[in-house]
């Protein structure tokens, strides 16, 4: 991360005054977005606790960790849902807050991958007419083959 990275997420840090105004202001933050698209769910939690290890944390620490656990949450649910609940929350003041926010706010997804061999639907061939008690019923007809010509 550049300085000036850095010094962005610390402004949003220092001026915020309650974990929904951080949270918000760091989704929308280009910085974490590329955060969330360059590294991988492991390295962010990896970056996150490297950060809470330090033993005199600035101001620009704090706003990384924070943007570290966001950006964490851009990414598919099913990979940080585990991993943000082993965070250790109790040393920043709006980890718990923000991780709920982040939970609330999640949409887990279900992606389902269907596969099938190429297959050619041929034009609708002319509804055929057959007479009913109620008149004359239309039943339009598909067919479907197999055959890629």
């Amino acid at each position: 991360m550049t300085e000036a990275q850095a010094l962005e997420l610390e402004a949003t840090y220092v001026v915020a005054n309650t974990p929904e105004y951080l949270y918000r202001r760091l989704r929308d933050s280009e910085v974490v977005r590329r955060l969330a698209n360059d590294f991988s769910a492991e390295l962010l939690a990896t970056m996150y606790r490297e950060v809470l290890a330090k033993p005199n944390r600035t101001a620009s620490d704090v706003a990384q960790a924070y943007a570290a656990m966001v950006a964490l949450t851009l990414r598919d649910y099913s990979e940080w849902r585990p991993l943000i609940d082993g965070f250790e929350i109790t040393t920043l003041d709006w980890a718990e807050r923000i991780r709920a926010i982040a939970k609330q706010r999640a949409t887990p997804t279900v992606v389902t991958s269907l596969t099938a061999s190429p297959a050619k639907i041929a034009a609708p061939t002319l509804a055929t007419a057959s007479n009913t008690d109620e008149g004359v019923a239309v039943r339009p007809r598909i067919v479907i083959t197999d055959s890629a010509t």
